[in-house]
């Protein structure tokens, strides 16, 4: 292997780039790294990026995602956007934009429910076109022999890498969190469609003998805590301590971002009201919320007939990439409370992430669907679960959990559960046969462990520890599983991504 000799581009967001980097001295142990490019999108890290570029000793070039971001004061030129979307959408371009929240939303959209466009439809353009002008001519420079995605592409630029490679022929591939403990793997597309794990998944269901795979996922079942690497902690309790240092500390913090004039970037657009928004307003907004909003008490929950519809946080990825259909939500949940039994109720709760960023008038319109009530997104989702008769989501883990619960599953959007059979989990193309497909589903519903057991055990073959939340993004106040080192997660990573790239 020492003498595969290889250029590459990685894609990255934020710490990625970081990780990535780290990484190069081991790849440069296994493969002869030539010429070497990175997208990176995080202007105030970008001298450690140059840093730890140069401690490789390799030839490392940069795209700078902040440098596109002028271009939206450039005027879009009609015919050649017509060419790129002849030659690399699929078959249009909307989803570079749609995907990219910072670009598509408003510029608050990381801390609130943002719907006001930042930019204008004649400047989402221009910054289209300055987008792929800049990674074909990126593309050209390096020539990769492949492309590797930093994870779930979540910006216009990202995307856009995806569609060249696939247009051109050049090899990619794209990081994903299973959310089975820790464990993430590749993929060579974006929809989380994982052909690798299907294909042993379909091996172990013919399979008699047992394996050490096989084990590990019966392993799995039978414990309680599936909580998974980088789930967000819930905090049922007004957060007082974090709430008055904020208060005190929000004014130095955000004197900080207008001096270094971060908030001009495109990446970090709006960020100069992040720790207000975290510390202060979203905290006690959701105090509000909890006072103000009738949710349903948590002990009735058994003696209550009802479906159960987790909210996915808006926007967010789980919408953009993996449930565009399904962007609005208050249509969804109206369709599925009149596509369940006459005296059943729809339970919906928000996720966690959500606390503090919907008005109340969001929630009062879920209200007003006449069988639809709330529970508290301090609820313990297990025992929300436990007690459904059916779970729907566009793309979320809870649908997952819901099948180890032995409980039957809908989903409208992309998911990696959606490869068990039709008797355990229905996919919904379309809405308009949803109430016999719940119908079809209850009546038909047949839990099988041995599916279970070999899909679970094939994401564990087909994928490598690695804790992305805790290490690589540092969100400390995420939930980790694995206590071996990051420099051990690093090598067997390597490992594994040069499987990949061979």
């Amino acid at each position: 292997m020492g003498a595969q000799c290889m250029n590459a581009i990685f894609v990255t967001q934020g710490n990625y780039a970081l990780f990535y980097l780290d990484l190069l001295p081991l790849l440069k142990q296994k493969v002869t790294l030539d010429h070497i490019g990175f997208y990176v999108t995080d202007k105030p890290n970008f001298p450690r990026y140059l840093e730890s570029a140069n401690n490789s000793k390799l030839k490392v070039e940069f795209l700078k995602g902040w440098e596109i971001v002028p271009a939206a004061g450039e005027k879009a030129d009609l015919d050649y956007l017509k060419n790129i979307e002849s030659e690399f959408g699929e078959p249009f371009l909307w989803n570079a934009l749609v995907m990219d929240r910072r670009v598509y939303n408003g510029v608050l959209t990381k801390f609130k429910q943002d719907y006001k466009p930042r930019f204008t439809h004649r400047q989402m353009l221009a910054l289209l076109q300055r987008s792929f002008r800049d990674v074909l001519e990126f593309i050209e420079n390096i020539r990769p022999d492949i492309i590797i995605g930093g994870f779930t592409p979540v910006t216009m630029t990202e995307y856009i890498f995806y569609r060249c490679a696939k247009a051109r022929g050049i090899k990619y591939i794209n990081l994903n969190p299973t959310k089975i403990r820790n464990c993430v793997t590749f993929s060579e597309e974006i929809y989380r469609e994982f052909p690798h794990i299907r294909k042993d998944y379909e091996k172990y269901l013919n399979q008699a003998k047992e394996n050490s795979f096989l084990a590990k996922a019966r392993e799995y079942m039978q414990t309680r805590d599936r909580k998974y690497e980088g789930v967000i902690v819930s905090c049922p309790k007004f957060p007082y301590r974090n709430f008055f240092v904020g208060a005190l500390k929000c004014p130095f913090v955000m004197a900080k971002y207008y001096l270094k004039k971060a908030y001009l970037d495109n990446e970090i657009k709006g960020y100069q009201w992040g720790y207000y928004y975290k510390n202060i307003h979203n905290p006690l907004k959701d105090k509000f919320l909890r006072m103000a909003l009738p949710y349903f008490p948590a002990e009735k929950l058994k003696r209550l007939e009802y479906a159960y519809y987790p909210l996915h946080v808006e926007p967010e990825i789980a919408l953009s990439l993996f449930g565009r259909e399904y962007l609005n939500q208050i249509e969804l949940i109206r369709n599925i409370a009149k596509s369940i039994p006459l005296t059943w109720k729809l339970l919906v709760k928000d996720h966690p992430a959500g606390v503090g960023r919907r008005n109340i008038g969001y929630y009062k319109k879920l209200l007003e669907i006449p069988n639809v009530v709330l529970a508290s997104h301090y609820a313990d989702s297990s025992a929300v679960i436990k007690n459904a008769k059916i779970v729907f989501t566009v793309s979320g883990f809870s649908g997952f959990e819901a099948i180890l619960e032995k409980k039957p599953v809908i989903t409208f959007g992309k998911t990696f559960y959606d490869i068990l059979p039709e008797s355990i989990v229905r996919h919904v193309s379309s809405l308009d046969r949803l109430p016999d497909i719940v119908s079809e589903l209850l009546n038909d519903y047949r839990y099988s462990e041995k599916e279970t057991v070999c899909l679970i055990a094939s994401i564990m073959k087909n994928s490598v520890p690695l804790n992305l939340y805790e290490n690589v993004l540092n969100k400390k106040e995420r939930i980790t599983v694995d206590n071996k080192t990051f420099d051990d997660q690093k090598r067997k990573f390597v490992e594994y991504m040069l499987r990949w790239i061979n």
